[in-house]
């Protein structure tokens, strides 16, 4: 693994950050076959799912955890040290709350909740297209740097950073609009599964919260 790491770092020093976030992405997008399974009332998949989740989130640490251990301190890096690692922490939060999200349906057997779907599939869809903006914003960042954070590519990406946000916020709907249903409906629902509901729209919603996070981050570095 290090010296795939030096690879990566030999060619740009956000090759590794790229990787990272491919893993960190891939993680994220089982989140939609996951609910499915947990509204479906499949347990065998759900479990099933949320061990793929843990072990690509394991893959992402692995490569962070690469990353800083051989990212250079004695030659020079056209990025300084410090805001690589800052931008690493921050995408890897965002598999830290997919993992939870996985985590937290596997604790009790859910029931399925057709009452729930419509409201459910936005919030997850907004979810996973907040994630997969950022990741597209990470893709494109060692071609801005060789632009020097100019002309048509900085504009390319600086409209990506924006879209995560407006992405994000329309999650923030989406997960008011999920928790207002929840709440018409808890009547039919044991206390244990309200309160698993409960979590699970709020763990669902960090997801895309970290990628805003992420994206301005980043928007910060590319502004100094």
């Amino acid at each position: 693994m290090a010296r795939s790491i030096l690879a990566l770092f030999s060619r740009s020093p956000w090759g590794a950050i790229q990787e990272h976030m491919r893993s960190v992405n891939q993680c994220v997008q089982l989140l939609d076959p996951l609910m499915d399974a947990v509204m479906a009332g499949n347990h065998a998949r759900t479990e099933e799912l949320a061990k793929e989740i843990s072990a690509l989130e394991h893959a992402a640490d692995e490569v962070k955890n690469e990353l800083r251990d051989h990212l250079p301190r004695s030659i020079f890096l056209p990025v300084a040290r410090e805001d690589l690692l800052e931008i690493l922490s921050t995408q890897d939060s965002i598999a830290d709350a997919a993992e939870d999200v996985g985590m937290i349906v596997t604790m009790r057997k859910m029931e399925a909740q057709n009452e729930l779907r419509d409201f459910l599939d936005p919030l997850v869809q907004k979810t996973l297209e907040s994630v997969s903006c950022y990741s597209q914003v990470i893709g494109e960042i060692d071609r801005l740097v060789d632009a020097s954070f100019v002309g048509k590519e900085a504009q390319r990406v600086m409209d990506l950073i924006r879209q995560v946000s407006t992405l994000e916020h329309e999650a923030d709907l989406a997960q008011e609009a999920l928790s207002r249903r929840l709440f018409e409906i808890e009547d039919l629902l044991k206390p244990g599964a309200l309160f698993m509901w409960i979590e699970i729209i709020r763990r669902l919603g960090s997801v895309a919260n970290r990628a805003e996070k992420a994206a301005n981050r980043l928007r910060m570095f590319l502004a100094t």
